[in-house]
């Protein structure tokens, strides 16, 4: 992850620097829209959704609400998820590699909802 790179490359005295100053310009688009005026696109209608914060965010970033947060300012009524702390294993390149879904963590919130 782009966020690592200045640890990583703490010691790499070619791009240790170049490695920091990456890290301090990178940021997650739930990190950047939080701070902006999204206004225009509030909704009156407290329409009821689900979303679950996929794992890059929660355990990877350890960025957990921020999606959520955008969401409730525009309008939205955010309901929680059961379990949305597990991960289903999709993320990044790893179903790529696995051809059969890890869990049954999607198959569970289907259910529920």
């Amino acid at each position: 992850m782009i966020k690592e790179y200045a640890h990583l490359l703490k010691h790499d005295p070619l791009y240790a620097k170049k490695a920091k100053r990456v890290v301090e310009k990178t940021m997650d688009i739930s990190e950047y829209l939080v701070t902006q005026d999204l206004s225009q696109f509030k909704r009156d209608t407290q329409q009821k959704i689900v979303f679950q914060s996929p794992c890059t965010l929660q355990h990877g970033q350890k960025l957990p609400g921020l999606v959520e947060k955008t969401l409730v300012s525009l309008g939205f009524q955010v309901s929680p998820v059961v379990d949305s702390h597990l991960c289903c294993g999709s993320a990044g390149t790893y179903s790529i590699f696995q051809k059969s879904c890890p869990c049954n963590c999607v198959t569970t919130s289907l259910i529920i909802y």
